[in-house]
């Protein structure tokens, strides 16, 4: 039997731009909230990730999830970088080739 639970994330829709709050952004990357807290903080080698405020609270551009070059922990940042894709499934680079 299988320990996964299915969560359909609907973005927040502000104008024309979409957004996922910190609990959606880490139920699609299976990552904790504080570690989402520390990417928008502290980011990792690479860059910080990006965010808006709204009531004091961040909000994560949809496109963050695309976007943003994660990195694998204790690998050089440019040989190993990895992004989600739509459907949150994991597209790995390795020196600069997607597969």
């Amino acid at each position: 039997m299988s320990d996964r639970v299915l969560i359909v994330v609907e973005p927040v829709e502000i104008g024309k731009d979409s957004y996922y709050t910190v609990s959606q952004f880490a139920a699609i990357i299976s990552k904790s909230e504080q570690t989402v807290y520390n990417l928008l903080k502290n980011g990792n080698s690479i860059r910080k990730m990006k965010s808006v405020k709204l009531a004091g609270r961040p909000l994560i551009p949809c496109s963050e999830l695309m976007e943003f070059p994660f990195t694998f922990a204790g690998c050089r940042a440019k040989d190993h970088i990895y992004h989600y894709n739509k459907k949150g499934k994991v597209v790995v680079e390795k020196g600069g080739d997607k597969k």
